[in-house]
């Protein structure tokens, strides 16, 4: 097969960009199905809550680490941490607020222990603002002998809401909490409307934690792939300069790639590019010394996958079209490529 860009160097890059972009897409994919797997998204959430409303200090077992929920404060009594002044506070707000009928309306199960299905990967403000007040109200004394707070007026539960405040103990949620009913104006929706502000501002920190929690996620994959795979950045390269057919293929299936790649289309278009990878016979390395040699080439190619599918593909579709223009012809002099040369009869004197 014929070099069609005139430029090996160029065929290269694009071979070796094809590559990575094919692994991130891999890469990517095992990476949200632990993401979905875990419930990273609602624990992120649900840690966010934690962090406002409650002691963000709070020690996680192994169960809520692998996907499984917090369920301390579900259970009937282990809810109550004092009662003063007939006030009723919850020793553990964030799962009562869980608990509360309109955030259970947002998730598959709510009775299930499994993190994904229990707890939402997305909370709306207003839900969230709601919530807090009527759970507030709720361990109010008047509370008790009348209807639920969220039957009762708006006046009523900001009464509630300011009972229950000075009772709760001191901590993050005292603090974001009396400064929203401080600031509130004596109305329900201003206290709401200081709660979904500081709830913004928790998903806004908390939208940095998911992203370097993937971050790190997306490092260990591309490590997995780029050892486990045997792919050495370095030794693909030299195989893809010094063998011409092999390069103009892997070129020519770059070119032929659709706009987006499914899973189980990149792991074939992988086995079919007659490039050095995996452990077979003819590319293990050959005792501990060559084995060292690999290690720059697989840094590389952790390097490169960490930078994740839509980058390379980016960057590949760039080169596919230069590769595309083909090379442009040579001018045959400075006057021909600058366009200043005469292109009439020259003048007599």
């Amino acid at each position: 097969m014929p070099d069609l860009s005139g430029f090996p160097v160029l065929d290269v890059a694009i071979g070796l960009f094809f590559l990575y972009f094919l692994l991130s897409t891999i890469s990517s994919w095992i990476n949200e199905a632990i993401a979905n797997l875990l419930g990273w998204r609602a624990k992120t959430l649900e840690d966010a809550i934690r962090n406002l409303v409650d002691d963000p200090k709070v020690k996680r077992g192994l169960k809520e680490w692998v996907g499984g929920v917090h369920k301390k404060g579900l259970k009937k009594g282990s809810a109550v941490e004092s009662k003063r002044d007939d006030v009723t506070v919850a020793a553990d707000l964030t799962s009562e607020l869980f608990d509360h009928w309109r955030i259970k309306a947002l998730v598959r199960d709510p009775e299930s222990s499994i993190r994904r299905r229990t707890r939402p990967s997305y909370l709306p403000p207003r839900a969230f603002s709601l919530a807090i007040a009527e759970t507030l109200a709720k361990g109010a004394p008047k509370s008790k002998e009348g209807p639920t707070p969220w039957q009762q007026a708006d006046e009523d539960i900001l009464a509630g809401v300011n009972d229950v405040l000075g009772k709760l103990p001191k901590g993050q949620a005292r603090a974001v909490l009396q400064k929203a009913a401080a600031n509130a104006g004596s109305t329900l929706d201003g206290f709401r409307a200081q709660v979904e502000h500081a709830f913004d501002d928790a998903m806004q920190r908390a939208s940095g934690w998911y992203k370097r929690k993937v971050q790190v996620m997306v490092l260990i994959l591309a490590a997995a792939v780029a050892i486990g795979g045997n792919v050495d950045s370095v030794r693909i390269a030299n195989r893809l300069w010094n063998d011409a057919p092999v390069r103009a293929a892997v070129a020519a299936k770059a070119v032929d790639q659709p706009d987006s790649q499914e899973v189980a289309n990149a792991v074939d278009t992988v086995d079919q590019l007659q490039l050095p990878l995996g452990w077979g016979a003819a590319n293990a390395p050959k005792g501990v010394g060559e084995a060292a040699q690999r290690i720059p080439g697989w840094l590389i190619t952790i390097a490169a996958l960490s930078l994740g599918a839509p980058f390379w593909f980016d960057l590949l579709s760039r080169l596919v079209r230069l590769r595309g223009s083909g090379v442009p012809e040579r001018p045959r002099s400075m006057s021909d490529a600058t366009g200043t040369g005469r292109t009439g009869p020259t003048p007599r004197d």
